[in-house]
């Protein structure tokens, strides 16, 4: 069986935040570590 590596982001970017119904939550799987890696710092380096 293989792994999938799931991504969840909960943000309220680029929007601001009043209250939760202000965030939204987006998934991503991947199928390996080093692909979901990359995707997070691709994230985080926008």
């Amino acid at each position: 069986m293989k792994d999938i590596w799931v991504l969840s982001v909960k943000t309220s970017l680029p929007g601001t935040f009043y209250n939760s119904n202000d965030t939204h939550t987006d998934f991503f799987a991947y199928d390996s570590f080093e692909k979901g890696r990359a995707a997070v710092r691709e994230l985080f380096c926008k």
